[in-house]
């Protein structure tokens, strides 16, 4: 997740997977921008990379795993909408949704583009970079 609060010139990149959803990462990190510089939610301009998509976020046991409240993302069974999640915890924390963007890029269903270890089960490692030019 990328953040950038174009009036104070700030940004920001936060990691939030599922279990960064369940623990409210991203409102989390709004907070924060605006505790620390003084960041509007309503200006930030957020973009959700790619990630696991609804195609592919399978969660067998999301009775133990997903708060009750995640369910209503569930798609058909055990398959879950993390992308709108994060869409309704961004907007939920202040932000405008049309200030949301979504890459809308599986990262299980790509395995030339991406690493998966859901898909592989083997450890890997991707970065996403947020920087201003001055």
């Amino acid at each position: 997740m990328l953040f950038f609060d174009p009036e104070h010139r700030v940004v920001a990149n936060a990691h939030c997977g599922w279990r960064g959803q369940v623990h409210r990462v991203l409102e989390t990190t709004v907070s924060l921008l605006a505790r620390h510089f003084g960041s509007r939610p309503e200006a930030l301009l957020a973009a959700i990379g790619p990630g696991l998509g609804p195609c592919c976020a399978e969660f067998r046991h999301y009775r133990r795993e997903l708060p009750p409240e995640f369910w209503k993302y569930q798609v058909r069974p055990h398959y879950f909408d993390l992308w709108q999640l994060s869409c309704d915890q961004l907007t939920a924390a202040g932000l405008t949704p049309g200030n949301i963007e979504v890459a809308a890029l599986c990262s299980r269903c790509q395995p030339q583009e991406f690493f998966s270890y859901r898909r592989d089960r083997v450890t890997g490692r991707q970065a996403a970079v947020i920087g201003l030019r001055t």
